[in-house]
């Protein structure tokens, strides 16, 4: 009997304890963020911020379809600028355009100006490190060519919102891989330890023919939180092999025809995955990252009239595809190490993990250890026929 009191007594306050949304705030009375950038005025030196907002009022609703179907609106959204001494201060002054409380819950992710990113980026990442309601996936970008905030002005093909198109960009990075992005809490966590490097995604505003658009091209390099360079589409790619996160995209090269020494043949392969090992050891007496890594393709497009159906060619392609990647390698890791000494791969961890009592003794020298740190790449290609055929098209005699 003194149990089912015990257990009805519970279940009674237990009434009272989950009272359901304590916090609870109607759409109508908030701005639903998309994406928000980050510049400097050069005038006065304050903060500007320029925050993509979501238009409910055209978001809604249903729009017709093909055979009378009525499919979902995409959604519409416009922006709001406002300037601060501190970025939360802007955050705050925004307010004030619109009479209503930013949302930071649905925030795709955040561009940042060049120059505040040159200056150094944690007070702002502290920020939106400690908001409660910024999510921990968010990305972090830096602008290109242009303003931060003109490039959530540039307008997009299919009309959705920057953001979004960014963000899509972002989750579809695999089947592209010409940049390397973190969400915030890696990119954080990264950047709280003095031996790393971190990265991000640089944003550009294309300029073709018609309205300038957004684009995602090639990779910005951080040492410590200031951004020192960076990396192409090419050197982005070969990044990602390094770091073993290249799961996808394409590979071209430019290959001397044989039976016609004087045509160059135009190959594209689509890159099926990748696996990669990386173990350091003292070679000769000097640290040495040996890097095993082992690459699946497959010949998507033959521009050219080599004949790549016998399996000697494709041996030989496969050759010459592991010399190029290696000489990438070579190349990248060469350019890091002369630009600040910058540990984008992680071989710091490397070491740490497999040589604790050599890294315990010498992790402060790190930057002159990694600037002139042995690299001793070997890479293996297998290459497949993607298609229906690895004949090139032929004029007919």
């Amino acid at each position: 009997m003194k149990t089912k009191r015990a257990v009805f007594l519970c279940i009674f306050l237990c009434v009272f304890l989950l009272c359901g949304c304590w916090n609870y705030r109607d759409l109508e009375d908030l701005n639903i963020m998309m994406g928000a950038a980050i510049d400097k005025n050069q005038e006065n030196g304050e903060y500007k911020l320029t925050i993509e907002i979501i238009n409910q009022a055209q978001s809604g609703g249903q729009s017709g379809g093909e055979g009378g179907q009525e499919e979902p609106k995409s959604p519409k959204s416009f922006l709001i600028e406002a300037e601060g001494h501190t970025v939360f201060d802007a955050v705050r002054n925004a307010v004030r355009q619109t009479g209503k409380r930013l949302f930071w819950g649905h925030c795709k992710g955040i561009i940042i100006s060049q120059e505040i990113a040159r200056e150094g980026i944690l007070t702002i990442l502290d920020l939106f490190w400690r908001d409660a309601e910024i999510r921990p996936d968010i990305w972090i970008a830096v602008a290109g060519n242009a303003e931060a905030g003109d490039i959530l002005k540039a307008k997009t093909e299919s009309g959705d919102p920057v953001s979004v198109i960014l963000d899509n960009t972002l989750d579809a990075g695999e089947s592209v891989s010409t940049f390397v992005k973190d969400e915030l809490t890696p990119f954080v966590e990264k950047l709280s330890v003095k031996t790393n490097s971190v990265v991000a995604p640089a944003v550009y505003i294309k300029n073709e023919e018609g309205e300038p658009s957004p684009e995602i091209k090639g990779t910005a390099v951080f040492k410590e939180d200031k951004l020192k360079y960076f990396l192409d589409e090419e050197e982005s790619q070969t990044a990602l092999l390094l770091m073993n996160q290249l799961k996808g995209g394409v590979l071209t090269l430019e290959e001397n025809s044989t039976s016609q020494p004087s045509e160059k043949m135009r190959i594209s392969l689509e890159i099926y995955g990748s696996n990669v090992k990386i173990d350091p050891s003292f070679i000769n007496g000097e640290l040495t990252m040996e890097i095993e890594a082992q690459l699946e393709a497959g010949v998507s497009e033959l521009a050219g009239s080599e004949n790549y159906l016998d399996k000697e060619k494709r041996k030989e392609l496969e050759k010459n595809i592991e010399s190029i990647l290696t000489n990438r390698i070579l190349d990248l890791v060469a350019k890091t190490q002369g630009l600040y000494s910058s540990d984008i791969f992680g071989f710091n961890n490397k070491v740490k993990r497999k040589m604790p009592d050599y890294w315990r003794s010498q992790e402060k020298n790190w930057d002159d250890i990694y600037r002139d740190l042995r690299i001793a790449p070997q890479v293996k290609v297998d290459l497949t026929l993607s298609s229906n055929t690895s004949k090139p098209i032929t004029i007919g005699q």
